[in-house]
């Protein structure tokens, strides 16, 4: 996955920043409805209104977060299943 700058321009009159293609590439992961879901729901935790932009945005960073915590546990569990095999060092430690 490449990550870089984004298309990110103002509308005439408008504060809320529109995105180019790749807003709308990502956009399709998640329904309209779940988004909506996701905005409501964190809504109810903040005074400044949230957008469909918004409720996007943290259903993705959800999502990479979990990802992340599961990469995590399944490198844990190669470690251990690696120490349960003899395999690391007296550590627990790989090279």
């Amino acid at each position: 996955m490449t990550i870089g700058p984004r298309d990110v321009s103002l509308p005439e009159g408008s504060d809320t920043p529109t995105r180019g293609a790749d807003t709308l590439r990502h956009s399709r992961r998640f329904s309209n409805e779940l988004i909506e879901d996701a905005r409501k729901l964190f809504q109810e935790q903040t005074d400044r209104k949230l957008t469909a932009e918004d409720g996007r945005q943290i259903l993705e960073n959800l999502t990479g977060f979990f990802s992340v915590l599961g990469e995590w546990d399944r490198a844990n569990a190669r470690r251990e299943e690696g120490s349960d095999n003899g395999e690391g060092d007296s550590n627990g430690s790989y090279r």
